[in-house]
């Protein structure tokens, strides 16, 4: 391998980290209660929304790049699933994302039945 100019490499691990500011997820967790106490938002209203990376290959913990190759972690060939419920415990239809999509495919899901673009709501962004 030296000699066509190729190296072996070994994927590292990527992981996320728990947040550092606790305080402040209370501070927001006591803010939209207080929300719900003050306006006439009902718990349906409410929703909590994950985004979670899917990845469609089984990627192996080596590779082999040419010497002085990029290095890349593969989240190019990762699509998103986004997972949403209401504080009701009312669980709302999943969505997959598609990398470079146009607004189209947006505009034929806000027309979908009972979706939460047409009813009042109350969206927070953490």
């Amino acid at each position: 391998m030296k000699r066509n100019g190729f190296s072996l490499r070994t994927r590292i691990k990527l992981a996320q980290k728990m947040p550092d500011a606790y305080e402040e997820m209370i501070k927001l967790r006591s803010y939209i209660i207080n929300l719900h106490k003050n306006t006439n938002f009902e718990l349906c209203h409410t929703a909590n929304m994950d985004e979670v990376p899917l990845n469609f290959d089984a990627p192996s913990n080596r590779t082999v790049n040419q010497k002085g190759a990029i290095k890349t972690r593969g989240h190019e060939k990762t699509r998103t699933a986004v997972l949403a419920c209401c504080a009701d415990g009312t669980q709302l239809p999943h969505m997959l994302i598609f990398k470079k999509k146009d607004q189209d495919g947006m505009k034929l899901w806000r027309k979908r039945p009972g979706n939460l673009f047409k009813k009042p709501s109350m969206p927070v962004q953490c």
